[in-house]
């Protein structure tokens, strides 16, 4: 097991606020998106002795997420086989290792991508948008290829895009960026709504990457504020689920160093899972109306590693570039 040695960091806050981190021995998979071979990744899974591929195609297959009873839903550019650059993302189904990847959506030039499932697995919530124009904005849907209606719950104000959807663990409510600039990375800030897109409000300012504990009271997120350009820190905030209230004052760092950290995720069991970028990701210059221009900040396609709060390691290895992590529900899924 390797699954003893703490950085200082991390038990510094553990101290702090010890029921962020969960279970820090877990044996759960998980599965991640990589690049190894040139640009485009595929979706790989990894249960503590070594990475394999579970989907791999011609085209970029990336943002994974695996419901209770272990389905896997993901984003793909597969039907245009074409990465990077202004291209398609469609939604795919995956029901098991072996079986082949159901096509959900088919949206030419629409961007559909980091699915995520609700809790009884009756709906996937993902964000779609114009490749060229935009906005993004967040919709849900069934799981079912033979019933492929969406619905739309946001409708962003000019200049805004809505980006990155969680579901809360008893499945009434919906974490979500809203930010500027591509992806909304620009001065972005976590809100919440209803599950029917109603009562939508403002959460965590300088936040994304929203993840909720399984027990519905602490949101783990990637935090912004205060850090120089290309870095971030994952924090986490207490929430009410009875009042739907945040008590700031909980607000800590719960990893942190001179690198950019990003995309945390939870597993059933707790475990806390992130990725991140040693060169405090990646700045992309980003052309502004007034003609001037301004880093944008988003981690990858650089190197990047996958952890999980606890362990001493990385769960990748080889310097590609590794990105949004996603816990299986169980030991053993797959025959991982």
């Amino acid at each position: 097991m390797r699954r003893t040695g703490v950085i200082v960091a991390t038990l510094l806050s553990a101290i702090l606020v010890p029921s962020i981190g969960g279970a820090t021995d877990t044996e759960l998979p998980v599965v991640f998106f990589g690049t190894q071979d040139g640009p485009a990744a595929d979706l790989f899974v990894e249960a503590g002795d070594g990475m394999e591929p579970i989907v791999v195609s011609a085209g970029h297959d990336c943002g994974p997420a695996i419901s209770a009873s272990g389905q896997l839903v993901f984003a793909s550019t597969r039907a245009v086989q074409t990465y990077p650059g202004p291209t398609s993302f469609d939604l795919y189904l995956k029901e098991t290792r072996g079986s082949e990847p159901l096509r959900l959506t088919a949206t030419p030039d629409e961007l559909e991508l980091f699915p995520m499932w609700s809790p009884d697995e009756e709906w996937i919530v993902f964000f779609r948008g114009d490749v060229h124009e935009g906005p993004l904005s967040i919709w849900k849907m069934r799981p079912d290829p033979s019933n492929p209606d969406a619905q739309q719950l946001t409708f962003p104000a000019p200049g805004q895009n809505h980006v990155m959807p969680a579901w809360s663990p008893d499945g009434t409510l919906i974490s979500y960026t809203v930010g500027s600039g591509p992806l909304g990375v620009l001065d972005p800030s976590v809100w919440i709504m209803n599950a029917d897109g109603t009562d939508q409000r403002s959460l965590i300012e300088d936040a994304t990457d929203a993840t909720w504990h399984p027990d519905g009271t602490t949101i783990a997120f990637s935090n912004t504020a205060g850090r120089a350009t290309y870095l971030s820190n994952i924090g986490a905030i207490s929430f009410d689920p009875e009042t739907g209230t945040v008590d700031a004052s909980s607000r800590r760092i719960v990893v942190g160093d001179l690198a950019a950290l990003y995309q945390p995720t939870y597993a059933a069991d707790g475990s806390l899972g992130y990725v991140r970028d040693p060169d405090g990701g990646l700045g992309v210059p980003l052309a502004l109306p007034d003609g001037t221009t301004r880093d944008m900040w988003v981690g990858g396609p650089e190197r990047a590693d996958v952890w999980v709060l606890g362990e001493d390691a990385p769960r990748t290895a080889g310097g590609a570039g590794y990105g949004h992590p996603a816990f299986a529900p169980f030991a053993g899924w797959w025959g991982s």
